[in-house]
């Protein structure tokens, strides 16, 4: 008898052990379940429709969208974002279509505040063959989409799945490897960004332009024969000067290597007046140095990363035709070295759609031995 209720107490302690794991894993089911949702209340969820109609901003491009197809373009006017749609859609040029476009939408809560976000994957055709791909991210604003930043994923990947998971966007997508053509990618990279790996962007009114940059994945081009260096994007490749070393011109990857395409250039110059003084000199030095130059238009002190003064600067000139014209960005910078006197470092703009990269690269322009 004893043997027998030791027994039937052994069996009965293992069957109330097995009950209770069961209870204790189908509890725990119930609330990790629960977590993993997420959810995102009604009241704040985005419609498609409104992310397909509102603007973005591409590279430096501030583009407007309407049904998810780029329809014009859009500018900041005392603060508020103002839309400018064609009302017929301009013929393609020199056989290339209009490939700039939303390809891809993904809601989801990316900052943690139980609204739905957005993001989106835009095409952005600048010319030529390449087509750049961004992941954009768009923000819960009062149950309406407002762009907050973009990260570029690469020129003519393709995009094989999106979505967000735990605040978690997870990109997959099919990239160049080594011998890859362009036309051509076969390398697959899963991707997973949060809200922290994005530009983080001052806002105002929509889409604002100063920032605080994000250069995680810039390249940097160093001149050692004169002792500087500047950085600029990942999609982006130089020319440096052949002749005389001193520099070099920037252009977007895909574009043919020539000087029409060099959208930054950055150089050495001797001063026209060898014996001024810098400070000075920057209010005269396109006057003195650059053909139908007249006068100088503004002028604004400025510092780079490294604490390097400089003078971003543009110019009253006259064109070919006698019209009256501003120029785009000069940005000087004094050399430390004497090459015959007072010399320069100078940094300009020669495509105004490029003007965000630019005040970008000028912040990291430095000075090494």
């Amino acid at each position: 008898m004893l043997k027998l209720q030791k027994g039937i107490s052994r069996t009965g302690i293992i069957i109330i052990i097995v009950l209770i794991s069961v209870a204790i894993v189908f509890i725990f089911s119930i609330f990790s379940g629960k977590e993993q949702k997420e959810p995102v209340l009604e009241s704040s969820k985005l419609n498609e429709d409104d992310v397909k109609n509102t603007v973005y901003l591409t590279g430096n491009r501030m583009v407007a969208y309407k049904n998810g197809e780029l329809w014009g373009w859009a500018e900041l006017v005392n603060g508020q974002t103002v839309y400018h749609y064609w009302e017929k859609k301009p013929e393609n040029k020199d056989g290339w279509e209009f490939r700039d476009g939303i390809e891809a939408i993904i809601m989801g809560d990316l900052n943690k505040d139980n609204k739905e976000d957005a993001a989106v994957i835009v095409s952005s055709w600048t010319g030529g063959s390449a087509v750049f791909k961004y992941l954009t991210i768009l923000l819960n604003k009062n149950d309406k989409p407002v762009y907050t930043s973009s990260k570029i994923l690469g020129d003519r990947v393709k995009i094989e799945s999106i979505s967000i998971k735990s605040n978690l966007i997870n990109v997959r997508i099919m990239t160049h490897g080594p011998e890859d053509p362009m036309c051509c990618p076969t390398l697959v990279k899963n991707l997973a960004y949060n809200l922290m790996d994005f530009p983080t962007l001052e806002r105002s009114g929509g889409v604002s332009s100063k920032t605080e940059y994000d250069f995680t994945d810039w390249l940097t081009y160093k001149n050692e024969k004169y002792g500087y260096e500047i950085q600029y994007p990942a999609d982006w490749t130089y020319r440096e000067y052949p002749d005389t070393g001193t520099g070099a011109g920037f252009r977007l990857k895909g574009m043919p290597e020539n000087v029409q395409n060099e959208y930054i250039n950055i150089s050495i110059y001797g001063a026209a007046k060898p014996n001024a003084n810098f400070d000075d000199y920057v209010k005269e030095a396109g006057a003195n140095e650059i053909q139908n130059f007249e006068k100088i238009n503004t002028i604004k002190e400025i510092f780079t990363k490294s604490g390097i003064k400089g003078y971003e600067t543009t110019w009253n000139y006259k064109d070919f035709n006698g019209a009256e014209k501003i120029s785009l960005p000069i940005t000087y910078f004094k050399y430390p070295k004497s090459l015959n006197g007072l010399s320069t470092v100078q940094v300009g703009l020669a495509n105004e759609d490029y003007e965000t990269v630019y005040e970008q690269m000028l912040s990291t322009f430095k000075l090494i031995e």
